[in-house]
């Protein structure tokens, strides 16, 4: 009998996230912690001083390897800092952008041609959670001259909100555009510059890697229930939207039985939060 040729082992590109805050969120944890579970190489870059609670095995980088982080903290605010800072890092490098609130059920690979996107909302938004386009994505370049050109406003801000750019000093344009609209940066400047470019027909379906919508995502938490028909064996990422979280939940172990805790226990981490 013929030996048994070694199984070949899967190259995964590197993943990296970034972390503005002086300790991570137990949730942060989790996602971080299945990253490194599937087999990927880890990066969390950070803002000033590197923060507490990160999980064994994940690497720890200045941000302002990528963009001058702590300089733009000054102007901008962090949201805003973290759009700018995940198109640089598609621009620069090879790696996959996750963010601390998406919990990678299975390893991410993007598509033969560099592209990882998926949409949300049933396809009404591409979401930036989850992301990867190629260095010389067209999309991209509509994007990082965006954010490159803080005294202009972006061309897909609606008109009809344009309005309260002009009282603000010129280098101002930008910050004001982003406090109007929180998102401009974010999922609508990507389904805008995707949009234009027809790499939109990339993106994959919101089940892929936003399967929960923003408005329902403390499902998660449920122990009763409540995440069938949403998470499916299509779905590779599960993207908690944080930020829409009541507080409450975060400070609390995620109750048995729920999708959270479930997760906690295939990798291998407490669903309890770490306390300051």
């Amino acid at each position: 009998m013929a030996a048994r040729r070694p199984r070949r082992e899967r190259h995964l590109r590197p993943v990296a996230s970034l972390w503005i805050g002086e300790r991570l969120r137990w949730i942060d944890r989790l996602a971080l912690t299945a990253l490194r579970h599937h087999g990927h190489e880890v990066t969390l870059y950070h803002a000033g001083r590197a923060p507490a609670g990160v999980p064994d095995g994940i690497a720890l980088e200045s941000a302002d390897r990528i963009i001058p982080v702590d300089e733009l903290l000054g102007r901008f605010s962090p949201a805003l800092v973290s759009d700018v800072f995940r198109f640089a890092l598609m621009r620069d490098t090879e790696t996959i952008w996750v963010d601390t609130d998406a919990v990678a059920l299975v390893p991410l690979e993007p598509d033969a041609d560099g592209y990882l996107v998926g949409a949300e909302e049933d396809g009404v938004w591409l979401n930036c959670a989850v992301l990867r386009l190629p260095a010389d994505s067209p999309g991209l370049a509509i994007l990082n001259r965006a954010c490159a050109t803080p005294d202009e406003v972006p061309a897909w801000m609606p008109a009809d909100r344009r309005g309260a750019m002009r009282k603000v000093a010129p280098e101002d344009t930008l910050r004001e555009a982003c406090r109007v609209m929180p998102n401009l940066l974010g999922p609508r400047g990507l389904t805008y510059a995707l949009d234009q470019t027809g790499e939109d027909a990339r993106a994959l379906p919101s089940v892929a890697l936003n399967p929960l919508p923003w408005w329902h995502a403390a499902v998660a938490f449920n122990p009763h229930g409540g995440t069938d028909g949403w998470v499916t064996p299509q779905t590779q990422v599960v993207h908690l939207y944080a930020s829409r979280i009541p507080p409450p939940l975060l400070r609390r172990p995620a109750p048995a039985g729920s999708l959270l805790a479930r997760l906690a226990e295939r990798f291998g981490l407490s669903g309890a939060p770490t306390r300051s």
